[in-house]
């Protein structure tokens, strides 16, 4: 490695790293939120509707960012999917769906599961790059 001599060389290496280790942490958290998302319909089959699967179109992560000494992505579930059954709109399903409310049936809480792994992804992901 050469020689840091600079705080400007400094911020730029250290910039690199930040932006290697959250495009890292962004791709495994992608996946992480689809398959918490996908979990909510594992071994529940309700009795009053049809599921579409539609939800399973709503995980969304953005590309990694960068804006001066900051790098960012951000995870969320696109609430605006749409449904032609029942008359909950996007949000209203997703809310219902994660926090087990209007009488949904599946594996409720996807969206604090995934939360957890997103953080556990991100320190892995710094620990790698910025590990001594």
């Amino acid at each position: 490695m050469a020689a840091i001599n600079s705080i400007g060389a400094l911020k730029k290496i250290a910039l690199q790293k930040m932006t290697a280790a959250h495009n890292e942490a962004r791709a495994a958290s992608f996946v992480d939120l689809e398959m918490e998302v996908g979990r909510y319909y594992n071994g529940t089959v309700p009795d009053v509707y049809i599921r579409t699967g539609t939800l399973m179109e709503s995980p969304d992560v953005s590309p990694v960012s960068k804006g001066g000494n900051s790098v960012e992505f951000e995870a969320k579930m696109d609430d605006s999917i749409s449904y032609s059954t029942g008359t909950y709109n996007g949000l209203q399903v997703i809310t219902a769906t994660n926090e087990g409310t209007s009488g949904t049936i599946g594996n409720h809480g996807y969206w604090e599961r995934a939360k957890e792994e997103m953080k556990e992804n991100t320190i892995s992901a710094y620990s790698k790059y910025f590990s001594r």
